[in-house]
């Protein structure tokens, strides 16, 4: 699905400290983390309108985006190396020729051989950004970097040179060696968190185009629940119900059909697409608690004998479920879907 430019709400703590890293001058590298649809990319988007508008040069590196996205270039450097080329007139007066030329042979290498990071590299990425350097301070912007494998070589490379690095990961990825490194390097490493509840309800106003019934925002926020401060959901949602014809307008309204019908998260949901790579005995989890309304612990025997595991992998794939945060556990063994969405999916 595209992502569409557009100014971020609720979002002024996070841009504060963007404002106060290109303040303080210098190499600095800010990490923003957060869950799939929480909105990283468009605050990442903002904050290189308000770069641009402060008189830096930005330099939006999209790891992944490219013909690198089968995981061949661990570092990053082909995503790099395309950036620098298609912005080769804004730089050219820095002379980065050479080398860029330099960085993009590594890259063709490391593409081959897997043996990892080379000395080389640090020299030619130094020159690099050194030279970029040279026209004024440049913001390097890294969408997604838990694409690859080991980001941090190339951003703080970046920042030794005296730039303002911006990166984006998604949460739960940081368990991987590469981007722990990178988030034990960072200056600042801010967490998206969900959006405020009446931000999130102008949020759905806002999407329609067309004058929404009260009730809908209120009918939405029940069924996603938590996931109602989660942007990328909330307008997937909606998106979805437009298609299965569930948004119809009447009386000049924008309504919902058949209001008491549960709503579902889409098709491709991060959390669906979560249960679905822990294997059929979680999907068969999964809709034993959805059909349940939730179980107890102590339901763990029964509940193993209907998706057909032992108590033991049936206590495995639970806990999986709940560490994927499809499935949520108080503190007295209860344990529900993430939201009455989820359950009716």
């Amino acid at each position: 699905m595209a992502r569409a430019r557009t100014a971020v709400r609720g979002r002024d703590q996070e841009l504060a400290v963007v404002r106060d890293a290109l303040a303080a001058g210098g190499g600095r590298l800010i990490v923003l983390k957060g869950q799939p649809g929480i909105g990283r990319t468009a605050l990442l988007d903002e904050a290189e309108r308000m770069l641009r508008a402060a008189g830096l040069r930005v330099l939006p590196v999209r790891p992944g985006a490219g013909q690198d996205s089968r995981g061949d270039d661990a570092f990053a450097l082909a995503p790099l190396v395309r950036t620098v080329r298609d912005r080769f007139e804004e730089f050219r007066e820095a002379g980065p020729a050479d080398a860029l030329a330099a960085v993009a042979r590594l890259s063709d290498a490391a593409g081959r051989d897997t043996g990892g990071w080379r000395p080389s590299i640090v020299t030619a990425l130094g020159e690099l950004f050194d030279g970029i350097g040279r026209q004024g301070r440049t913001a390097v912007l890294a969408d997604d970097v838990h694409a690859v494998a080991e980001p941090a070589p190339v951003l703080t490379a970046a920042r030794r040179s005296g730039h303002l690095v911006l990166a984006t990961c998604e949460t739960g990825a940081e368990h991987s060696p590469g981007l722990a490194e990178l988030l034990a390097a960072a200056d600042r490493v801010v967490t998206l968190g969900p959006l405020a509840g009446d931000v999130a309800e102008s949020l759905v106003r806002r999407a329609q185009g067309a004058r929404l019934d009260e009730a809908v925002p209120g009918i939405l926020r029940t069924a996603l629940g938590p996931l109602f401060g989660n942007p990328g959901t909330v307008l997937a949602t909606l998106a979805d119900l437009r298609a299965r014809g569930r948004l119809t307008v009447f009386r000049g309204r924008l309504c919902l059909r058949a209001p008491s019908e549960p709503i579902e998260l889409p098709a491709g949901h991060h959390l669906l697409r979560r249960a679905a790579a822990l294997g059929d005995p979680a999907a068969r989890l999964l809709s034993s608690v959805a059909v349940w309304d939730g179980v107890n612990v102590t339901d763990l025997p029964l509940l193993a004998e209907v998706i057909g595991t032992g108590l033991t992998d049936c206590g495995r794939v639970l806990d999986q479920l709940i560490e994927a945060e499809v499935l949520v556990a108080d503190p007295a063994g209860h344990v529900s879907c993430r939201c009455p969405a989820l359950a009716a999916s």
